[in-house]
């Protein structure tokens, strides 16, 4: 099976390559696609933060693996 994957931006490439690595050592059926997400892409005038090709990539394939990374404020 073909899956898009966006490593995205911040920790999110380091995240993604350690996933990939677990995903291979575990002879995971899948082949990759990257593409082109995050807050550099919008910084380049793609308001919804990814490429035209991007979109389309995933529309053609319909399943995205990314990081979705967020802090978590502590309560006190």
């Amino acid at each position: 099976m073909k899956i898009a994957v966006a490593k995205g931006d911040g920790i999110g490439p380091e995240i993604m390559d350690a996933v990939l690595r677990i995903f291979n050592a575990n002879n995971t059926p899948l082949e990759y696609e990257m593409v082109d997400m995050g807050k550099w892409v919008f910084d380049k005038g793609f308001n919804n933060g990814m490429t035209p090709e991007a979109r389309q990539t995933i529309e053609n394939l319909g399943l995205l693996l990314r990081v979705l990374w967020k802090r978590l404020k502590e309560k006190v």
